[in-house]
């Protein structure tokens, strides 16, 4: 038996070093028993992960992969910049900036700036400011183009003038242009800001604030319109307004009387105060609408600015009047025509119009060489409405400001010699139709005719 044993791990230990699995040295039959079991393991683990590894491959060929799109911006955006204001004077100022259009082509850029940094933001939030009719009403912002047609990449300096002295400023520079999708799109630079420096001429001299307003529009038996322009020159915190009333000497005494838009005392019909701003500086414009007038009344009306600075006080503008119509107009206007004056080639028209209980009348003459295309010219309600031709129909407008009665006289030249020429006097006012409504109607005078010589 112990024969048996040896051969047999005789056997062993040849099949072992045939393997390579051995060192060189002898062992004994345990140690080879051990080994031959660590082995037995080690191929067993081998076996176990070369079938997980072939498991994987299967899996990964088995999902087909998924096709990812790369996103690439056909444009890039422009891009807008503004620097530092430079040459800042009493008065003026360059404000700089830089637009890089990139890819994209025309547009428009232009910077907004005012001493009111809310009201610059507020323009260019609400995008009021790229809109080419868009007028600033005063200085708090206001908006001035710089290229109509930017291109690449370019740099602009602008000079903004008529500025305020002695105050902060605040500018952006923006670009309006159509983005991919065919619309309008702005981008404008962050804020820049700079200060006003007075000009040492100006130090010793105070010139004070100048208002003024316009004659009175649009007159109902009710309402007027009025423009005022307001213009702060020196003065800081003008406060303007209107005041209005049928006392004369109430609206004549405002400046002399008090000091301050507070101070102004109101006495009903007879002096009315309307307030426009409040501390405004540099240039202002402003519409003031009156209503709840009394009809058939002369009012009186002057603009006036309350003024604070190295002086303070309050001036006016002049006295002005306009006339309210009478709501019932039982009086039409009525027009005359005067028989002509010829001359060579040429005659003198004339006439005279009484407007009753309407304003504004438009006065003008028709003539021409066609009889009845002068005497149809009433039955159009409006002096545009009615059509010319050559030689039988002329029109020719003198004034749209008749009041009460007026004279109105004109010279025709360049006729045709030998030729009979009608012509008559015609006014165009504004009332009311058989539905309520406001329209416009025409009065004429009778026709009259003359041969030119």
């Amino acid at each position: 038996m112990q024969i048996g044993l040896a051969i047999l791990a005789i056997i062993s230990l040849a099949f072992l070093n045939a393997s390579g699995g051995l060192a060189p040295e002898r062992l004994s039959v345990a140690e080879a028993g051990e080994n031959q079991s660590v082995q037995q393991s080690i191929d067993a683990n081998v076996a176990v992960s070369q079938r997980t590894q072939a498991d994987r491959t299967n899996s990964v060929k088995q999902t087909p992969p998924v096709a990812t799109e790369e996103i690439v911006a056909d444009y890039r955006p422009p891009v807008v910049k503004s620097y530092t204001a430079r040459n800042i004077e009493a008065d003026n100022a360059l404000v700089r900036g830089k637009v890089d259009m990139h890819d994209y082509k025309g547009g428009t850029v232009y910077v907004v700036y005012g001493y009111n940094r809310n009201q610059v933001e507020s323009l260019v939030k609400t995008n009021q400011a790229s809109d080419r009719s868009f007028k600033s009403q005063d200085d708090r912002a206001r908006v001035t183009i710089i290229d109509l047609n930017p291109r690449g990449e370019e740099s602009y300096e602008k000079r903004i003038s008529r500025l305020v002295s002695e105050a902060d400023y605040y500018y952006q520079i923006c670009l309006e242009y159509t983005d991919l999708a065919d619309k309008q799109s702005i981008i404008c630079s962050t804020v820049e800001t700079f200060s006003t420096s007075p000009e040492s001429s100006l130090r010793n001299r105070f010139q004070a604030p100048r208002i003024s307003a316009d004659r009175a529009l649009y007159v109902t038996d009710g309402e007027a319109s009025v423009s005022v322009r307001l213009r702060m020159n020196d003065g800081i915190d003008g406060t303007p307004f209107i005041v209005y009333g049928l006392f004369k000497e109430f609206v004549d005494e405002v400046d002399s009387r008090y000091s301050s838009y507070s101070s102004v005392r109101e006495y009903d019909e007879d002096l009315q105060k309307e307030r426009l701003g409040v501390r405004r500086l540099g240039q202002s414009e402003y519409k003031v609408e009156f209503d709840d007038l009394e009809d058939d009344s002369k009012y009186y009306y002057r603009a006036c600015v309350e003024y604070d600075g190295k002086k303070e006080g309050l001036v006016c503008d002049g006295t002005r009047s306009f006339e309210t119509d009478n709501q019932n107009k039982s009086s039409k206007p009525t027009v005359k025509t005067n028989g002509p004056v010829t001359f060579s080639n040429g005659a003198r028209l004339s006439g005279n119009i009484r407007m009753g209980d309407f304003m504004d009348g438009y006065a003008f003459f028709v003539y021409g060489t066609n009889q009845e295309k002068v005497k149809n010219v009433e039955t159009e309600d409006s002096f545009n409405r009615i059509r010319q031709s050559v030689d039988a129909l002329q029109k020719i407008a003198l004034s749209d400001d008749v009041d009460g009665q007026e004279s109105i006289s004109f010279k025709v030249r360049d006729l045709k010699i030998g030729q009979i020429y009608h012509y008559r006097l015609c006014v165009q006012y504004v009332d009311q139709n058989k539905y309520g409504r406001e329209g416009f109607f025409l009065n004429c005078g009778e026709v009259r005719s003359w041969v030119s010589l």
